[in-house]
């Protein structure tokens, strides 16, 4: 392929978001595509592993330095005054989870236990009762609930879970206060954070 070949090749796989394989069938089958890229109606293609060899070589500052001259010409076009930038919103698959009540009231649960785990060692005085594996069990069953009276009926008991450690944490700000401590400060507005979080999401 030629330098303007593997231009021409990725701009095409950028506007019509392609994987390679579509780009080398399009290239096989497509008249205006071909006409595009200079092989004429009865030239040969290229494989779609050609095609991600050579697309993939091109640098960063290959693409900046292309960025620039579209800017600059749809400047002097009058189209664009280049004093935005637009990023890709394109949602993506990722390895987070939706935002669902039952899982962040699993998190604040998760996120209190160990706040208050880690007050008791600094601290005497501080009671907490580690409410991990049943919050997060009744959260799986919100889940895999089969029917909605077995979801609501694990949701009550989540709920109730996460008022018991609430209420660890209230204890414990009082606790901590009494205490007078400058040193406390930082760790209590970090359980005034989770607390408020929790407190919205109950």
């Amino acid at each position: 392929m030629t330098a303007e070949q593997v231009l021409r090749a990725a701009l095409i796989k950028q506007m019509y978001d392609y994987t390679y394989r579509d780009l080398a069938f399009y290239f096989a089958d497509s008249e205006s595509i071909r006409r595009f890229m200079g092989l004429g109606l009865t030239g040969r293609t290229f494989k779609h592993a050609a095609l991600q060899d050579n697309i993939s070589k091109i640098r960063p500052s290959t693409w900046k330095a292309i960025n620039r001259v579209l800017l600059d010409w749809a400047k002097d076009k009058k189209m664009e005054k280049g004093r935005q930038v637009r990023i890709d919103c394109t949602v993506v698959e990722a390895n987070i989870h939706p935002p669902s009540d039952s899982r962040l009231l699993y998190d604040c649960v998760r996120v209190l236990v160990r706040l208050l785990e880690q007050g008791r060692e600094q601290w005497d005085g501080i009671a907490v009762q580690n409410h991990n594996r049943r919050a997060k069990r009744r959260m799986m069953s919100i889940l895999n609930a089969k029917n909605q009276k077995a979801r609501t009926a694990a949701y009550r008991d989540l709920l109730k879970v996460a008022r018991k450690m609430v209420g660890y944490a209230e204890r414990t700000l009082d606790r901590l206060e009494s205490l007078g401590r400058p040193e406390v400060h930082e760790y209590a507005l970090e359980l005034v954070r989770y607390l408020i979080l929790t407190r919205r999401i109950d």
